[in-house]
């Protein structure tokens, strides 16, 4: 029976609206009850608003933990399908866990686990989820945490159908808010961005556009959230705790994650999945260099002085992503902003922002305190603008065209002159040699341009090649790239998808028709491919490209190669350097002197040797000359967002610049406010302290600057230092009571400051 008619006898609904993780099928009945299944899917109950079901694709060797009310009968037309669970009363959940634990066989005979969520409620009863008691017993913390303690040993989970099948679209477009304090702001009266899919033309998501107040609101928060220090206050190891839980975050919901990511940007489903799983791994790494970012320290500056070096966090970080690696890129960025302690306001493109706020849903679920990471979806000229001039930004890093990174220095420029990491264009050399491995250098070379349909900042868009060569291997990259399957992005097969948008279409079209005009020779491609909807361009080869062509010195952003000959190593060398660029390049050859000589001298951010487009989280990345300015990713990755201190630290007591006299050292002396006044004659007391109260100059208690005799022991010992004679300090403290003395109108203070330097040349 086909499986729409057996649902259909069901009273089922055939309008899925919610493919991805699973396939909701809403009906109209009041009743909760497991319908049966058709074909290898497995119908059961889910909390979808008031009622609602879902189905989920299953497979040979699945073990399939299912909520109460999913009968073992089921599953009956899925041939040799494990099925563990039914009503999770402890001894089922206990079953399991000690076969996955103890029987390796068991462990091997299921590839996957498949989790069905349970329901909020029990489909019989009614009982809310705490009292259903659908936990194993035997695990403190309940679903959850047994649900972590699995992805904690790296098993598979899958929510999703089988990686092979043919995902459909959406009927209606899913809406998505802006992400503001740990919360998600629905678009409300705002203006709303509808975006189509360019691979299929409908529309697949709706989101605001956010304004400057939008904007305004989520720095505050950031701002208010780096000033309570409740994220840069925290130790390394609960920041790392806090990323590891959102690696396993994005690792549940990458299908879901990846579903919107092709609707929205046109990239094939499989690649989409494989940048998806890298990201998990950039928040592992990232986990790890929270724990062990430190600073410095100098114990070789003497006896008395001790340096250290801290490193900060910069503050508020505004991340500006593009549309060609909307998640990728946010991954290469976030998990190393957020392990150095810094708040981040992000800004995706309008055309891909659906992935950024289900990461900022991740983030908060796994612990990230509110404001540390907002989301304000909107364009260019509204939200990027303004965060680029943004007085309360103190970082902004920006992924995009150089053009724009002008315009980006110049506002972080005339505004409070923020710091900026830019990643920008680039018109990317791959060098390959007579020596080298001609077979898989072919394969890479067509890799390397059609890759993400060469709308890829590091994609290898001029090969260089040794002429002697040239011919030969123009044919075979011909060959390799007439191959490339370009089609429906949510097919799995697919290696080249839809170009982005309609722009950057008509952009490489427009570049095609210009080498042609210039003179270059198209050898493949150059059309665009008609699949009845949605935007495709072939992947496109042309020889006898000379440097004076736009198509050898402009980034075109797409599957467009320009091959260009070289004689001698230096001439490629050249090639190589003569462009604005310098983000990446690669070289083939089995000589280790030719590649070092070429990694030496061609001037490049990222180098790749007899492979391409390589990468990962250990490895720092960025560009020279207009490429870009900073690092981004491994630990250099986190330094960049980070802002250096250094501190001196003295020992003992300061060798002064300036030597003060007695009197300066009375004066300032904490002790001079307890001193009394005298009267002309009046008696002093041994072990009391004094000032004259004298005038000399309209001023009282000004000090005598002529020669006298010591007032308290009568030496006189030449000429005065300040009023105060170079009196033995022995002599003085041994001294009788004496009488404040002077000579006509000439006055001095008297003191007896024990708490002189030790250095004073009069030691009172």
């Amino acid at each position: 029976m086909e499986e729409s008619t057996r649902f259909r006898e069901n009273g089922w609904s055939n309008n899925w609206d919610y493919p991805g993780i699973y396939e909701y099928a809403h009906f109209h009945s009041t009743t909760h009850e497991c319908l049966g299944c058709a074909q290898g899917w497995i119908a059961f109950s889910l909390s979808v608003g008031d009622s609602g079901w879902a189905k989920v694709r299953i497979e040979q060797g699945d073990v399939i933990i299912m909520p109460a009310g999913v009968s073992h009968e089921m599953i009956s037309m899925a041939e040799d399908i494990h099925m563990c669970g039914g009503y999770p009363d402890g001894r089922d959940w206990d079953d399991i866990q000690e076969a996955f634990l103890s029987d390796e066989d068991y462990k091997r005979a299921c590839k996957r686990i498949m989790m069905l969520p349970i329901p909020a409620k029990d489909p019989a009863t009614g009982l809310a989820m705490p009292e259903w008691h659908a936990v194993p017993s035997s695990v403190e913390g309940g679903w959850n945490d047994w649900r972590s303690s699995l992805d904690a040993r790296s098993w598979e989970v899958a929510m999703d159908q089988s990686s092979t099948a043919r995902l459909s679209l959406p009927e209606t477009p899913r809406e998505f808010g802006f992400y503001v304090d740990g919360k998600t702001i629905p678009a409300g009266a705002r203006e709303i961005f509808e975006r189509h899919s360019p691979g299929h033309d409908v529309p697949v998501t709706r989101l605001p556009k956010c304004t400057g107040d939008d904007l305004d609101d989520a720095v505050t928060a950031a701002r208010a959230a780096f000033a309570d220090r409740r994220w840069s206050g925290l130790t390394g190891a609960a920041r790392a705790a806090v990323l590891l839980k959102t690696a396993a975050g994005i690792r549940a919901r990458l299908e879901e994650i990846a579903y919107w990511e092709v609707l929205e940007s046109g990239k094939p489903i499989s690649q989409v999945r494989g940048e998806i799983d890298g990201c998990v791994g950039m928040f592992e790494y990232a986990a790890g260099l929270a724990r062990s970012l430190h600073g410095d320290s100098f114990n070789n500056l003497g006896d008395d002085m001790f340096g250290m070096v801290t490193r900060e966090p910069v503050g508020v970080v505004g991340v500006i992503t593009p549309w060609n690696f909307p998640f990728l890129i946010l991954c290469e960025r976030v998990p190393y902003i957020l392990a150095s302690g810094n708040c981040i306001v992000a800004k995706p493109s309008e055309f891909t922002s659906a992935s950024t706020v289900i990461l900022a849903e991740i983030l908060t679920a796994a612990g990230l305190p509110a404001g540390v990471f907002n989301v304000v979806t909107g364009t260019g000229p509204t939200v990027g603008q303004a965060m680029a001039e943004h007085m309360d930004v103190d970082m902004l890093s920006f992924t995009g065209s150089t053009r724009t990174g002008r315009l980006i220095v110049a506002a972080a420029g005339s505004s409070n002159f923020k710091k900026l990491g830019l990643e920008l264009g680039g018109k990317n050399p791959q060098i390959v040699f007579a020596d080298a491995d001609l077979d898989d250098a072919a394969d890479a070379v067509a890799f390397g341009i059609g890759f993400n349909g060469g709308q890829c900042c590091v994609s290898g868009a001029r090969l260089i090649v040794e002429a002697s060569v040239a011919d030969t291997f123009a044919r075979m990259v011909s060959y390799k790239m007439s191959r490339i399957v370009v089609g429906d992005p949510l097919d799995a097969a697919t290696q080249i998808g839809a170009i982005t948008t309609d722009i950057q279409h008509t952009t490489i079209m427009g570049y095609i028709a210009k080498g042609r005009e210039e003179g270059a020779e198209l050898v493949l491609g150059g059309d665009v491919i008609d699949m009845g909807r949605g935007q495709f361009i072939a992947p496109t080869i042309f020889k006898g490209v000379t440097a004076d062509m736009a198509i050898a010195r402009e980034e075109i952003f797409g599957p467009v190669l320009a091959v260009m000959p070289f004689g001698t190593l230096d001439e490629a060398i050249m090639i190589a350097n003569d462009t604005e660029y310098g983000l990446a390049a690669s070289v083939w050859t089995k000589n280790i002197d030719k590649a070092l000589t070429v990694t030496r001298h061609v001037q490049a951010g990222r180098f790749w040797v007899n492979t391409t487009l390589a990468g990962g989280p250990e490895l720092p990345i960025g560009g020279f000359k207009k490429s870009g300015w900073g690092r981004e990713v491994g630990a250099m990755g986190v330094e960049e967002y980070t802002q250096v201190k250094s501190t001196h630290i003295k020992f003992g007591k300061r060798n002064h610049w300036i030597e003060q006299d007695a009197w300066d050292r009375v004066w300032l002396c904490d002790r001079w406010r307890r001193f009394r006044w005298l009267r002309v004659g009046q008696q002093v007391e041994r072990g009391q302290q004094y000032a004259c109260s004298a005038t000399w100059g309209g001023g009282q208690g000004q000090p005598s600057a002529h020669p006298h005799a010591c007032w308290l022991c009568q030496n006189d010992n030449g000429p005065a230092h300040m009023g105060v004679p170079h009196c033995a300090p022995e002599t003085c403290r041994q001294s009788q009571d004496s009488l404040c003395s002077g000579a006509g109108d000439w006055w001095w203070f008297i003191y007896q400051c024990r708490d002189l330097h030790p250095r004073s040349p009069v030691g009172l």
